[in-house]
């Protein structure tokens, strides 16, 4: 049975690819903001556009991409010094690998089957973040309680 978070990533990602036209960079930015109450600001929106050609290239990865630019907004707001971003955000990268295997961008063509594999790709991959970033807010609450 699919949960709620589930319900509300597969609508976003739709939504997002085949009614805005955006790339998977942004689309995790918007979905991930929208599951955390993080406001989106424009130039995050403006830099995670450079990252579509990256990504083209298969030199990047814009769903590892935009969730790592989502920790850096994210975490910056919680005050969070820039070596302990960057440790998460490496941590995040190593999981990401051994989850998906691989950190490259794979083209999937444009076929109607393949526009299906990419926005489930995504809403796997969005759910990972979620789940990710989920444990990391645990382990600062350990480390930090109130």
């Amino acid at each position: 049975m699919m949960s709620e978070t589930e319900k509300k990533v597969r609508s976003l990602v739709h939504h997002y690819y085949n009614v805005c036209d955006i790339n998977s960079a942004k689309t995790t930015l918007y979905c991930l903001g929208e599951l955390l109450g993080v406001s989106i600001k424009t130039q995050a929106i403006q830099a995670a556009s450079g990252l579509y050609n990256m990504s083209r290239g298969k030199d990047g990865y814009g769903l590892l991409n935009g969730a790592v630019m989502f920790m850096g907004i994210l975490f910056s707001k919680k005050n969070m010094a820039e070596r302990e971003i960057s440790n998460i955000c490496t941590r995040f990268a190593d999981k990401f690998q051994e989850k998906f295997g691989s950190v490259i961008n794979r083209d999937l063509g444009s076929s109607k089957e393949a526009l299906r594999l990419k926005e489930e790709m995504t809403v796997n991959a969005i759910l990972f973040d979620y789940d990710f970033l989920s444990e990391v807010e645990c382990e600062l609450t350990r480390k930090n309680p109130a």
